[in-house]
């Protein structure tokens, strides 16, 4: 990572705190937590929101351009940054009622040899 020890401390301060606030809770709360980043996780949208906060906080931070702060943000996210969560998808209830050309074509060749 760029820059020096002290600011490599402060930014992931400001970064953990900018991803505990959008789930509620404090850059404390984390401290407290034994493996935070494994504990809590964010949406989706809160990833993407959360990037869009960062980059320019880490541009301006440690003065580099654009792909390499993406590089700084990425290795941040590898080593303290929260999880995404991904709820499970239900499927709907009109794909399981009609069947695909091949469950028909199977159907019709598993009746057709017994």
């Amino acid at each position: 990572m760029a820059g020096t020890e002290k600011q490599r401390e402060e930014i992931n301060r400001k970064l953990v705190s900018m991803q505990m606030e959008m789930i509620g809770l404090t850059y404390d709360d984390a401290m407290n937590t034994p493996e935070f980043w494994r504990v809590y996780t964010l949406t989706t949208e809160q990833t993407i929101e959360w990037r869009k906060k960062a980059l320019p906080l880490i541009r301006k931070t440690f003065k580099v351009n654009k792909s390499r702060g993406e590089m700084i943000m990425a290795t941040f996210e590898l080593s303290l940054g929260l999880r995404e969560f991904n709820p499970p998808v239900q499927p709907t209830a009109y794909l399981l009622e009609k069947p695909t050309f091949w469950q028909k074509v199977q159907k019709f060749f598993i009746g057709y040899y017994r």
